[in-house]
């Protein structure tokens, strides 16, 4: 299991340095390299920052009885490239005191629920899986910011499979929420809502 505590406020850049697997406060990027938190008895992946938290191509799999990333953030939240599947509990459970976007991502087969995404800001998901999970796809939260998302599929999971609501307003493009047991999409918003080309069966 990785734990990371920063107070500092500033950026936490989670990266693999080519030569070990271990996540850097403020590590160059390495096109190509992998973070590894994956396959321990407990947990992946606990982050607390006190600035914005960059995670590029990380594995946070197979943790038996807990979770497989953890994150919580006063800035921003970036996910790119990150699988997070087969953990005893949830895939991704992301706070932040900014925004979130997670691009192309996997939170599929955890024993609750995939991907729980909660922000101050806005929060964007693109070309993303949370399929199969014990309860839940994805739950997704904006403030003052959208709640977006396109070209992601949130099937067959326990209960439901997208649950998505921000003040400000939801768009989602592309995405299926198919043959969840409870329902495929509960979208919510004091804002504009817009969907398109989805299917939600």
């Amino acid at each position: 299991a990785a734990t990371s505590s920063s107070g500092l406020g500033g950026r936490l850049a989670c990266r693999r340095r080519a030569s070990a697997a271990r996540t850097s406060h403020e590590a160059p990027a390495s096109s190509g390299l992998r973070i590894s938190a994956s396959d321990n008895a407990t947990y992946g992946a606990l982050i607390n920052n006190g600035g914005s938290t960059d995670v590029q191509t990380g594995f946070f799999s197979g943790n038996v009885s807990d979770f497989g990333l953890d994150v919580t953030s006063v800035g921003d939240i970036d996910l790119h490239d990150v699988t997070a599947n087969l953990n005893g509990t949830y895939g991704a459970d992301l706070s932040s005191g900014g925004s979130i976007t997670i691009d192309p991502s996997f939170f599929s087969q955890n024993g609750t629920y995939g991907l729980k995404a909660d922000a101050f800001g806005s929060v964007s998901v693109e070309y993303t899986h949370a399929d199969d999970n014990g309860t839940f796809g994805a739950a997704l939260s904006g403030n003052t910011g959208q709640v977006a998302g396109g070209g992601s599929n949130f099937n067959g999971n326990g209960t439901y499979g997208l649950l998505g609501d921000s003040l400000a307003g939801v768009t989602m493009w592309q995405s299926s929420a198919s043959g969840n047991s409870a329902y495929g999409a509960n979208l919510s918003t004091n804002g504009n809502m817009n969907v398109f080309d989805s299917s939600f069966s």
